[in-house]
């Protein structure tokens, strides 16, 4: 059985895509494909035989180049464009399509665990990041999908690009997350779509479990395959929770060095929110 992950660059970001692609290279000898729309934005990326470049569509070199922050109408804009990209991959005719956002890093070989998922149960299409907090209220994240190739999957990306097509018309701020979340209620909840556990496929939010000694002796971490930077808005503010989680010698073992100014920035956090809780 044939697996593709793939990524969306739009603009010229500073070490996250790099460092996303990085962390998936060194697990996998899966084909990787990166979308991307100017060759500037790609310039800095890894080069190997494993990885595809995908030229979406064209944008104008005068737009903004730099990183768009969640809740920009840019940001809306460009998200829009991941299930082009998914359905083109898809089309290529593998079995089942990884697609990774480039603030979201692996920890385990997730391609293999993704497919002996889609092995095991025949009946699952489309398997998804969870965002969920109320049993009642799902809520699903698109940082991280994985696809089996299928009439049913092809039928629900076009559906969720139709949908996110008309609310950017509409000029609503609205994300795919939002997008995915409110088709998958409209079909009842079917039961082919399903949530990946957060305890493996972790969002941001759950940092404090990876980093640093468990409050309690005798409790083993969890062992994510994946972890996603979301939860924090910018640049700079994910490079540091990348950073945080792989730890210095995944780091280097991909090619990065230690950063001063963003663990700096780091310190100053810190200092400011102990700061604000014994004032307050």
């Amino acid at each position: 059985m044939s697996l593709a992950i793939c990524f969306m660059v739009v603009n010229k970001v500073k070490e996250l895509p790099a460092l996303a692609i990085r962390s998936v290279l060194d697990l996998t000898d899966s084909p990787i494909f990166v979308g991307y729309f100017r060759e500037r934005d790609i310039s800095d990326l890894p080069r190997d035989d494993q990885i595809t470049f995908i030229k979406i569509a064209d944008l104008p070199e005068e737009e903004t180049v730099g990183y768009q922050n969640f809740g920009t109408s840019s940001f809306y804009d460009l998200v829009s464009r991941k299930w082009d990209l998914i359905i083109r991959v898809l089309n290529l005719g593998f079995d089942f399509v990884i697609y990774n956002d480039i603030d979201l890093v692996w920890a385990r070989d997730a391609g293999m665990e993704i497919t002996n998922t889609f092995a095991s149960n025949q009946n699952s299409e489309i398997l998804v990041q969870s965002l969920t907090e109320s049993p009642a209220k799902p809520s699903l994240c698109m940082g991280f999908i994985a696809l089996r190739n299928s009439a049913f999957t092809l039928d629900f990306l076009t559906e969720c690009a139709e949908a996110n097509l008309k609310s950017r018309i509409r000029l609503e701020m609205i994300g795919d997350d939002e997008i995915i979340t409110e088709i998958y209620k409209n079909r009842n909840f079917d039961s082919r779509i399903r949530e990946l556990p957060q305890i493996t496929f972790p969002v941001g939010y759950f940092i404090g479990l990876f980093h640093g000694l468990p409050p309690m002796p005798g409790i083993a971490q969890a062992s994510p395959y994946i972890f996603h930077a979301n939860y924090v808005i910018g640049e700079t503010n994910k490079r540091i929770l990348l950073r945080l989680f792989l730890g210095r010698e995944r780091l280097k073992k991909l090619g990065f060095r230690s950063n001063y100014y963003l663990q700096a920035v780091y310190m100053l956090k810190r200092i400011k929110t102990f700061y604000y809780r014994v004032t307050h």
